[in-house]
């Protein structure tokens, strides 16, 4: 079982560096969008010329639209439901290349290698049921396929 600690410290720290990776890429994504946001309203508000200009564009469908643009990502079910259904599958066929592994090779700690495989094909298989049960919750909220939050204007 002491085989196992090197195993499982390099699966964490590479999970910690993905993990790492992707919170900069997507706050490196938002800080430009933001930054595009801000130039495009300033440049709008830059062309009205009065109060009462900007009041009454701001009352147009295009005014709210203007004003909801901070609000840059609504958050919708499908890339979560994605996200959980791809480390789903990653994480289950890991888990089964694993136990594969471990019956093919029999040098190898037993033990350790059938505790990584159940491990991994578990964490699989619940990813992809949460992501059949956020599909179904989202459909029955009308999130997916039915009225959203913004179609009941």
């Amino acid at each position: 079982m002491s085989d196992i600690a090197p195993m499982i410290a390099t699966v964490v720290m590479l999970l910690v560096t993905g993990w790492v990776v992707k919170i900069i890429t997507q706050n490196r994504r938002l800080n430009k969008l933001a930054a595009m946001n801000g130039e495009l309203q300033a440049k709008v508000l830059d062309k009205l010329g009065s109060a009462q200009d900007v009041v009454a564009y701001l009352g147009t469908e295009a005014g709210s639209r203007l004003l909801d643009a901070p609000v840059m990502e609504k958050a919708g079910p499908y890339g979560r439901i994605l996200s959980s259904i791809q480390a789903g599958i990653v994480l289950a066929v890991a888990g089964v290349g694993v136990l594969v592994v471990r019956t093919m090779s029999p040098g190898l700690d037993q033990d350790a290698m059938a505790f990584l495989g159940v491990i991994a094909l578990a964490l699989g298989v619940g990813f992809v049921l949460s992501a059949v049960a956020a599909h179904a919750l989202s459909k029955s909220y009308g999130l997916i396929n039915g009225r959203g939050a913004g179609s009941e204007i």
